[in-house]
Order: C-alpha cells, then sequence, then structure tokens
C-alpha cells in the first residue's frame, strides 16, 4: 500500500470517526431537548390542571361547607342515616347548584367506612 492510500485512508478513518461522534452528540442533544421539551409541557398540564382545581371545584367546595354550616338540620339527618329526609333538606340548594353550573352533575354523601349513603343526580 502507497503512503498516500495511507494517508487517504487515516484522513477518512478520522472524518468517519468525528461525523459518528457529532452524530451521536447531536442525537443526545436532540434526545435532551425532546425530554426537557416534555418536561415543561408536563408543568404546564400540571399548572393548568392546579387552575382549573382551584377556580372550578374550591368555590363549590366552600359553598357545600357553608351549606353544612347554615343548616344544622342537614348534618342531623346524615348523622341519623335518613336518606329520605336528607334528599328532601338538600334538594333545593342541590338544583340551584345544578341551575348555577350545568356541570355540577352528581352529589354525594358518603359514611365514614367509605360507603354512599346518598347519591344525588338526574
Amino acid at each position: 500500500m502507497s503512503e498516500k492510500n495511507k494517508s487517504i485512508l487515516i484522513v477518512s478513518l478520522i472524518i468517519f470517526v468525528l461525523s459518528c461522534a457529532f452524530l451521536y452528540q447531536g442525537i443526545s442533544q436532540h434526545n435532551k431537548a425532546l425530554d426537557q421539551l416534555i418536561l415543561n409541557e408536563e408543568e404546564e398540564m400540571d399548572d393548568s390542571i392546579s387552575a382549573l382545581r382551584e377556580f372550578s371545584f374550591e368555590p363549590y367546595k366552600l359553598r357545600i361547607q357553608n351549606l353544612l354550616d347554615t343548616s344544622p338540620s342537614i348534618l342531623q339527618a346524615f348523622a341519623l342515616r335518613d336518606r329520605k329526609l336528607l334528599h328532601q333538606l338538600v334538594l333545593p340548594r342541590y338544583a340551584a347548584l345544578k341551575k348555577e353550573n350545568p356541570y355540577f352533575h352528581v352529589m354525594h354523601f358518603h359514611l365514614p367506612d367509605s360507603t354512599t349513603l346518598l347519591r344525588m343526580h338526574k
């Protein structure tokens, strides 16, 4: 093999190795950029869900708490496990909440053992 061919082979080999290194580095950077993009999107989604929860559910949580604070008869009916009385007492307020927000569908009253005492819908 001549000196010229050896030189061309060595230079070609060096160019090939450098090309592979740059290709590997480019793929690594691309993967890191994708991971960062996904992480940013997840954070934005978490923020959106938190805002939705805060502005959609929290006001109703407070309103339901006020409902219980201002109506001791509801608490007593719940304590007595009287479904019919509880339904009768809560129905007007439940109807008002449904009129106010069409996405307010269900109201549950759960017992401490996680069973449902009353579920209001439709």
